[in-house]
């Protein structure tokens, strides 16, 4: 039974970044294994558990409390269904009969595994594409390079970077350091074509801190900046409307509604209307899913009462409205208030202050960039961001960590 649950987890830690349908498939297999363990287990009771993990679970909690005395009853609940992972996985890790029995670094190279060939295929099928569509290099970039594994490019991003951290574990089983160079470029080169700004701007800064720490190295310093040089180079040359090259235009004001319209306009946009209404309900908020509802009533009202307001504004605006905040912090400060956001920035310190104290830094480094991320996405309101955070963050978590809490 305990080769199975290891096997269990392996299969779900290869499957986060391949078809969301294997992932969730691998999650049932993943959360039955564990039962099933504990079943036969049977004498849990009475014995510590890695109390931390639980932190992880902190905004599930809050939809529970916060879902009755919402406006979107029927709504909340569906979220709180889709939320569950966060719950249930952390609160099945942190119980020591299953802990103890992962296989934590076998884990990692699972998910290194699954990263690389979720890429290779990827990579295989846009070339596949790029011939059948008469040499089009659209297929290499973006959304169309993300849509073979039915992934958004920022998840992809960002299981591409957790891979990265991952690599530098020099314990890691069969994975050689020819091997780890080798998936390196494969994974630069890819999270280049991806063009997820956020995954870019973090790409740079984890060189930055590689060239200051490889001081005095100058092979290594050499062979990173030539390694990617040579990469962005490629990147030009091939797609002249890089999508990161949005970060650096002069915006006189918001381009909503024209040709001029972007991804950064359109969350500059969001962002400021969702300010703008907290103002109203700072404390508690508007309630559970009430941005899907009453941000996108204000916002149509607020057009109709403006009569000089330009009608493909109005309709580029009502369009907009209707998609997600783009920024967890601001969805959940505008859903559950000052009150909400504090207990979640709370459990957020919490963690971040256990890891340090261990010294947890494979844990931080992934969790920074996940928090890094939330900036921009709401991560925690998808599928696939969902099955990272309850698996692959309290796995790294516990594995350095011993903060143990009695529960018999």
């Amino acid at each position: 039974m305990e080769k199975a649950f290891n096997l269990s987890a392996y299969f779900y830690a290869f499957s986060i970044a391949l078809f969301p349908f294997l992932s969730s498939v691998a999650l049932g297999v993943f959360i039955a294994a564990s039962i099933f363990l504990l079943i036969k287990e049977k004498k849990w009771f009475g014995e510590s558990i890695h109390g931390g993990l639980l932190l992880f679970s902190v905004l599930f909690f809050m939809y529970v409390i916060y879902v009755p005395f919402s406006l979107e009853i029927n709504r909340g609940f569906k979220i709180i269904s889709r939320i569950l992972p966060i719950v249930v996985i952390p609160i099945l890790i942190s119980i020591p009969r299953i802990a103890n029995k992962l296989k934590r670094l076998n884990i990692s190279v699972a998910f290194i595994l699954g990263v690389t060939l979720s890429c290779l295929v990827s990579l295989l099928l846009a070339l596949i594409t790029f011939f059948k569509t008469g040499n089009d290099f659209s297929s290499f970039f973006y959304y169309n390079l993300s849509s073979y594994m039915h992934l958004h490019p920022t998840y992809y991003s960002l299981y591409i970077l957790c891979a990265i951290i991952l690599l530098k574990d020099d314990t890691l089983p069969l994975i050689t350091l020819r091997f780890k160079l080798s998936i390196a470029l494969l994974f630069t080169i890819f999270l280049i074509l991806l063009e997820t700004k956020m995954a870019i701007l973090i790409f740079f800064l984890l060189i930055s801190i590689f060239l200051i720490k490889s001081f005095g190295n100058w092979k290594g310093i050499f062979a990173v900046a030539l390694l990617f040089s040579l990469v962005l180079g490629i990147t030009y040359s091939t797609n002249y409307n890089l999508r990161v090259k949005e970060l650096f235009k002069d915006r006189e004001s918001l381009n909503i509604g024209n040709f001029e319209e972007d991804g950064v306009s359109q969350r500059i946009w969001l962002w400021t209307k969702t300010v703008d209404q907290i103002k109203e309900k700072p404390l508690l908020g508007y309630g559970v899913e009430s941005q899907k509802t009453i941000f996108r009533w204000k916002i149509e009202k607020e057009l109709l009462k403006d009569e000089l307001v330009d009608f493909s504004f109005a309709e580029a605006a009502k369009r907009i409205a209707t998609k997600n905040l783009h920024n967890q912090y601001l969805q959940i400060l505008y859903e559950f208030g000052l009150v909400g956001l504090f207990l979640f920035l709370i459990s957020v310190l919490f963690l971040f202050f256990l890891a340090l104290k261990r010294k947890n830094y494979v844990f931080l480094s992934v969790y920074i960039i996940f928090l890094l991320f939330l900036i921009t996405e709401n991560l925690l309101y998808r599928q696939m961001g969902i099955y990272f955070y309850s698996f692959m963050l309290p796995y790294l978590f516990i594995k350095h960590n011993t903060l143990k809490v009695n529960i018999g």
